[in-house]
């Protein structure tokens, strides 16, 4: 390779390095802004999670309550309907 070819591509690398890093520079702040952009939104999400999941606890809690009463009522029929047979009344009412 001749000096004037070397030279010739000392320059090529030296442009192409100086763009690349121009362009680089951009990005850091770029990714910076949607670093912070992302934690904005996954911040909103688990607010809403979480208000969600205490929603669904709730609920869980009322269903677990009309199951119990549920079963307490179905006992209450089942005594009913053994003294209605002890007492010689059998189905009806």
């Amino acid at each position: 390779m001749t000096n004037d070819q070397f030279e010739k591509l000392a320059r090529l690398i030296n442009e192409s390095h100086e763009d690349l890093s121009s362009r680089m520079g951009g990005l850091d702040s770029r990714i910076i802004e949607l670093d912070y952009r992302m934690n904005e939104g996954f911040t909103d999400i688990r607010s809403e999670l979480k208000t969600l999941n205490q929603r669904l606890a709730t609920v869980e809690d009322k269903v677990d309550d009309i199951i119990d009463v549920t079963k307490e009522v179905d006992y209450v029929l089942s005594e009913i309907t053994t003294i209605k047979s002890y007492v010689g009344m059998g189905a009806e009412a």
